[in-house]
Formats: C-alpha cells, sequence, structure tokens
C-alpha cells in the first residue's frame, strides 16, 4: 500500500486559527467559557480535516479527510483526471487538486504532497486512465 498525504495551503490553516482565535476575543470577557468554545471548535475543526490522505492498495484507493469521511473507489473505474484549483467542497486541504472522473460520471478531488507521483501509480494500476 502506498500511502500519500494530502497538500496543506497555509491559507487553510490560517482560517482555521482564526475562528478560534477570533472567538476568544469575543468571549474574553468570560475566560473560561471562552476556553471551552475554543478548545470545542478545535477539536470539531481536527475531527474533520485530521488525518487526510489517499492510499493505494492493489486495484483500491482509499480516501480519509477527518473522522467522518471514509470511501474507497476501484481505480480501474477511474476514466481521466485533470489539474483542479476551484474551491468546491473535497476532501482535500489545498485547492490545488487532481479531480478524478469516474467512468459512471462521479468524480471526487484529491490534493495528495506529489501529485505527479500520485497520478503515476494511478496510472500503473490503470493504464487507460487519460489526462486531461
Amino acid at each position: 500500500m502506498t500511502k500519500f498525504n494530502s497538500k496543506v495551503d497555509a491559507w487553510m490553516v490560517i482560517v482555521f486559527l482564526a475562528i478560534p482565535l477570533l472567538l476568544i476575543s469575543f468571549l474574553s470577557g468570560e475566560s473560561w467559557i471562552g476556553l471551552v468554545v475554543t478548545t470545542m471548535i478545535i477539536l470539531i475543526i481536527l475531527a474533520l480535516v485530521w488525518p487526510t490522505y489517499y492510499a493505494i492498495d492493489g486495484d483500491k484507493l482509499h480516501i480519509r479527510c477527518g473522522t467522518f469521511y471514509k470511501r474507497t473507489f476501484h481505480i480501474s473505474k477511474i476514466h481521466s483526471y485533470k489539474e483542479s484549483h476551484e474551491l468546491y467542497r473535497a476532501p482535500a486541504l489545498s485547492a490545488s487538486k487532481i479531480k478524478l472522473q469516474f467512468k459512471n460520471g462521479e468524480w471526487v478531488a484529491v490534493s495528495p504532497e506529489n501529485s505527479i507521483l500520485f497520478a503515476n501509480r494511478l496510472k500503473r494500476v490503470n493504464p487507460k486512465i487519460i489526462e486531461k
């Protein structure tokens, strides 16, 4: 099995940290309430995004994003891929993504740290994958 961690954009880290810090400033009069609320928000954010990785295991692509998003796709069913910088919701921590299109019309976007190696590994399993 080959595991690829998600690329992480600095601006996303700043946004994820800014929300709790802003709450602390608004709730600074009641320091213990601000601390509890901030801790809860940080834990929720971490549960939503950590860990985020993509694993290739035989013909299977396992995608994990946080505690709640776990999906497995058959690499043999991938039709094509293309680079994307759109800001749509995806199991990715970067705006720099690879959008995988499946034969049934379904798609998923991922943001592996090494997108070239990731794409090459997918094509090694399924040489019919088209780069758009």
